[in-house]
């Protein structure tokens, strides 16, 4: 996929990229945090034969888009706008993976006239009592340094993005096929998995860390979102041994915005979107109301 950009009016630029069929439904796939434009299952036919028109975007800071300092969540709602206006696109559904959830959901809350559906996937959820339960004790720490000490966290991330350079996608593979739950390894025999893994992750640093902190510290913090006055579709999947984003988020997500629906996945963990990426692509291909 050859990148192609959008200029807002503040003159930065947002990069994206386009795959499936040209003609069919359009969909935006917002990536996780960090990640980029990159970050889709590598086969890119399965998009065309659902009837998808598939868009991916560099965030502000990711990849090849200019950064953003100081916006909020629901800043990103504004670029999306452009972003849409360029693409010709006067109705669409949006997709958030990961900490790309939250930005999809700033999408339902500012632009409900133009969004078809939200579709969460593995998706955090703001701070609030118990929606933190059920995370690995690393994670717990991320969450916390994100909210209270954002620059230890940028630390950690440059010393990640500076160790992925030097990784070979069979050294990816390796180290998956210890860490992921029986039902997610089928994903590293997909054609190209683990290359598009490595290659997103590479572009996601390009820019360096300081983007991944400040979506994180957002996410992290109370969310600038009304979650309960959401008005657009909005279909969650969780993987039960998620222990990145845990179900407790996605039972809180549920519980809050009207009318979600929520599909918890037995036996997956954070890479869900992937083994369940045509079922995504579905959901974006179907009718709406």
């Amino acid at each position: 996929m050859t990148a192609a950009s959008a200029v807002l009016p503040d003159g930065r630029r947002l990069a994206y990229s386009e795959q499936g069929d040209p003609a069919g439904r359009p969909l935006l796939l917002l990536h996780g945090t960090p990640g980029s434009r990159l970050q889709r299952h590598p086969d890119g036919e399965l998009a065309r034969r659902a009837g998808v028109r598939l868009v991916t975007v560099d965030r502000p800071g990711f990849g090849l888009s200019d950064p953003a300092p100081g916006r909020s969540l629901l800043d990103w709602a504004d670029d999306v706008t452009v972003l849409a206006a360029e693409l010709g696109l006067e109705r669409f559904s949006v997709a958030g993976v990961s900490g790309g959830g939250a930005f999809a959901l700033a999408c339902a809350q500012r632009l409900p006239a133009r969004i078809e559906r939200v579709l969460l996937v593995s998706c955090p959820a703001p701070p609030a009592p118990g929606s933190r339960t059920g995370l690995r004790p690393a994670q717990r720490l991320q969450f916390l340094l994100a909210a209270r000490a954002p620059w230890l966290l940028r630390l950690v991330f440059a010393s990640h993005f500076r160790a992925a350079r030097n990784l070979t996608p069979a050294a990816v593979r390796s180290r998956l096929q210890q860490e992921l739950p029986t039902a997610e390894k089928q994903c590293l025999g997909l054609p190209g998995f683990t290359e598009m893994l490595l290659a997103d992750s590479l572009e996601a640093g390009r820019q360096g860390a300081a983007a991944t902190t400040l979506e994180l510290a957002l996410i992290a913090r109370p969310w600038n979102i009304p979650l309960e006055d959401i008005a657009v579709p909005v279909h969650l999947w969780q993987g039960d041994a998620d222990d990145t984003v845990s179900p407790a988020m996605a039972d809180y997500l549920a519980a809050t915005i009207p009318g979600c629906t929520a599909t918890i996945i037995a036996g997956a963990g954070h890479l869900l979107g992937f083994t369940h990426w045509e079922e995504l692509l579905a959901a974006a291909a179907a009718p709406p109301g």
